[in-house]
């Protein structure tokens, strides 16, 4: 077993003698809550140099595992380690910019991303039979409506031509009445 000799804290604490510390409490930049407080490492385990050296700094105690674990020494930060590990925590990482596309797929609603976006999908209209030579298709929404095309190529030109339509008319409407009069 191990003792602290009861030095302060030493400023020589390395940057992995510091991420042992972190480790052994589950301190992470995204994880800043304390929710464990122990390492078990037997001899020859390779933080062992590092987790001693803590010890004599006083940053954490030693003993004997328990006899259910096998061999092998406990380590725990002290409250002095404690004190030391959260003071040194690194920054919080900047949050995550996510594009809007991203945005849609975390948000996991059940909707297109169009609707996500709050854009409206045209709906497509048939006449005659689908699958027939002599059918028709048009797409329609709340802001025009296409005329009849022979495919679903010609009937989103058309609707492109009727939205422009109703476009150009809307803007022009709203010029007319927002002169002085």
């Amino acid at each position: 077993m191990h003792t602290p000799s009861g030095n302060a804290v030493a400023p020589s604490v390395t940057p992995q003698q510091l991420s042992l510390l972190h480790h052994t409490m589950g301190l992470s930049p995204h994880q800043r809550g304390e929710n464990r407080n122990y390492f078990l490492a037997g001899a020859g385990h390779h933080d062992q140099e590092n987790l001693l050296a803590l010890v004599e700094a006083g940053l954490m105690s030693c003993s004997a595992a328990p006899k259910w674990v096998g061999s092998g020494d406990l380590f725990r930060v002290t409250d002095i380690g404690r004190s030391y590990a959260i003071a040194n925590l690194p920054p919080m990482p900047a949050p995550v910019k996510y594009t809007k596309y991203e945005e849609y797929l975390r948000a996991d609603l059940g909707c297109s991303f169009a609707e996500w976006l709050g854009i409206e999908v045209p709906r497509r209209e048939y006449q005659g039979y689908r699958h027939s030579t002599d059918h028709h298709v048009r797409l329609v929404s709340s802001k025009a409506t296409g005329e009849w095309g022979a495919t679903l190529k010609e009937a989103k030109a058309l609707y492109k031509k009727a939205l422009d339509a109703t476009r150009s008319a809307t803007s022009r409407d709203y010029s007319l009445t927002s002169q002085p009069a």
